[in-house]
């Protein structure tokens, strides 16, 4: 089309140039018989010339247009011929010549009816508003993103304005406001009070400084504190703010607030746990799950002499004593990690090199997921009670004197002598052996010289037994041999004959010679199968037989002189009972 240059602008055809500069397609529609007429920019919004839609009718503007959006189309029709609505007005898609859809404000007014009132002709616009409608559903996808954000966010989003009076309020808040304050948007649009109203006490101050301060440097506002619910009781909260002052002296601050509760109770327990930590009187280790150490506390350095710069990065085996066989620690981790806890005493080498006792637990932490994330060990020195329950068990079964078992300990240890002897058939000789006139030491010396003869006895004795032998002080001078692996009896009188030599042997105490003997009784076990305490008593019995007979020997106790010994003694028994009893009679026989 060649363009027409005029001088002047022509007034007829001012409003066709109007529309067209517009870029609005125009049509007329004849309601009675369905011819349509359109302009050439109608036609161009759809990517046609009106040459090539011709002939035209409201059909091809149907054709074009999208088929979901023909029922809103026909709705808003029929509203403004039935005189609902003075004008017609919807959007709707139109299909373009290339393909795409294009977003077409449609507007129009029945402006001729026939001589009935019926409507005849309709006039209207269409104007491509797609770049329009782009931005708008833009915009509105962006809004709605927004409120998703705004209504999922764990806290709220705020603006707080410190008006010049000293006056506040928020002129933006979320919903989640409620949940921080327990009060709606509407409620502190205008002022802050009810905000303000339900700050504890104790944190009132604190933040009126801070907002303050916030106010006067424009420096950034952060603060932890306490708020009292209506419904939720006592809550913390942290709050972050940027402030910018505006025109008429207002500071305005642009803010984001949650609720830190379950996270300030978090950290009041890490804070209590860390201070038990640190204080704790046991030792504490924390180890990863490959059991590298990753922190302890003062109490490990303290027992162990480890710092904790040297000790970080290495593994607890570096404690180890070797007291404990590898069988004890495998059982040790098979039990921690089917039960997820061991507890026991444990040995292990300080710094020093010294070795200690320590009652140890040991517990696995799992994550979430159920594997292990760190051990952790708690123990405690226990050296000092293992030293004094060793005191205690030396009294209870020692000699103080001597440092010999004494009658406690030489029963139990008699007591499994007889059973491994009748195990694997077996001698066992338990002889009770007591020393020639000590009495008289005690008496010319002192108890004191009567004491150290004694130890030197003790000792001589055990010098001249095997190691498996057993010496035992009973009380006195008197003491308890148990022989045991024997496999004959000579051995026995071989090993009584050197300990009555031991005895004969002149001891010096005190610049003092002093020379005594021994007189002992044996009983041999299985020839005497009885039980520890008659074993005993036989064997004292023998002794004092060894004592009748010149002392200075021993005596094997003989069950069938025992046995004439006790029909004597009963016999002795009957007649001093008959004496006194004036059983005798005489009588004479010549």
């Amino acid at each position: 089309m060649t363009p027409e240059f005029h001088t002047s602008l022509p007034e007829d055809r001012l409003a066709e140039y109007l529309l067209q500069g517009a870029g609005i397609g125009t049509w007329v529609w004849n309601l009675q018989t369905g011819e349509t007429r359109f302009n050439e920019t109608w036609a161009q919004i759809v990517g046609y010339t009106l040459a090539e839609l011709q002939p035209t009718t409201i059909a091809t503007l149907r054709g074009l247009a999208h088929e979901d959006d023909l029922a809103a189309t026909e709705e808003a029709l029929q509203r403004h011929f039935a005189g609902e609505r003075e004008q017609y007005q919807s959007e709707f898609r139109m299909r373009h010549k290339a393909g795409h859809w294009v977003r077409v404000l449609d507007r129009g007014q029945v402006l001729i009816r026939d001589a009935e009132g019926k409507p005849l002709w309709m006039f209207g616009s269409h104007l491509d508003i797609t770049d329009r409608w782009q931005l708008e559903q833009q915009h509105t996808e962006l809004l709605n993103r927004l409120n998703r954000l705004l209504v999922h966010l764990p806290g709220y989003l705020y603006q707080f304005r410190l008006r010049p009076d000293g006056s506040s309020h928020f002129p933006f808040s979320t919903n989640a406001i409620e949940r921080v304050y327990g009060c709606s948007p509407a409620d502190v649009e205008h002022d802050a009070t009810p905000v303000f109203q339900v700050l504890h006490p104790g944190d009132f101050a604190r933040i009126s400084e801070s907002i303050a301060v916030s106010a006067n440097a424009l420096t950034e506002w952060h603060e932890r504190f306490r708020v009292n619910h209506p419904t939720r009781g006592l809550i913390w909260v942290e709050g972050n703010a940027a402030p910018e002052r505006e025109s008429d002296g207002s500071i305005l601050w642009h803010g984001y607030l949650r609720d830190v509760t379950n996270e300030q109770s978090q950290r009041e327990q890490l804070q209590l746990a860390s201070k038990v930590f640190a204080s704790s009187q046991e030792g504490i280790i924390i180890t990863d799950a490959q059991n590298l150490i990753v922190d302890v506390n003062e109490a490990f350095e303290r027992i162990t002499g480890f710092s904790r710069q040297e000790i970080i990065g290495k593994s607890p085996s570096v404690l180890s004593s070797g007291r404990q066989p590898s069988e004890f620690y495998r059982d040790m981790w098979a039990q921690l990690n089917s039960h997820g806890r061991w507890q026991g005493e444990i040995w292990n080498r300080r710094h020093s090199g010294e070795v200690y006792a320590e009652l140890l637990s040991l517990d696995a932490v799992r994550g979430e997921d159920g594997k292990v994330s760190n051990y952790i060990a708690i123990f405690t020195d226990i050296s000092q009670l293992k030293a004094h329950q060793n005191e205690l068990d030396r009294i209870a079964h020692y000699d103080v004197l001597t440092g010999l078992p004494n009658r406690r300990l030489l029963d139990d240890r008699l007591a499994m002598a007889i059973a491994h002897a009748r195990r694997r058939e077996e001698l066992l000789a338990v002889c009770f052996l007591d020393l020639d006139n000590f009495k008289g030491v005690n008496d010319t010396y002192g108890h004191e010289v009567g004491d150290k003869v004694l130890m030197e006895t003790a000792q001589g004795i055990r010098s001249v037994l095997r190691a498996h032998d057993t010496v035992a002080r009973i009380g006195g001078d008197e003491f308890v041999l148990l022989l045991t692996g024997l496999q004959s009896r000579s051995r026995i009188i071989e090993l009584m004959q050197r300990v009555l030599e031991m005895a004969r042997q002149p001891l010096e105490i005190d610049g003092k010679t002093i020379s005594l003997s021994a007189s002992a009784g044996v009983v041999i076990f299985p020839d005497i199968d009885l039980s520890a305490d008659e074993l005993l008593r036989y064997a004292d019995q023998a002794m004092y037989r060894a004592k009748q007979q010149g002392r200075n020997r021993f005596i094997m106790f003989d069950a069938n002189e025992d046995l004439e010994s006790r029909e004597r003694q009963t016999k002795l028994q009957a007649l001093q009972a008959a004496l006194a009893g004036d059983l005798f009679e005489m009588h004479y026989q010549p």
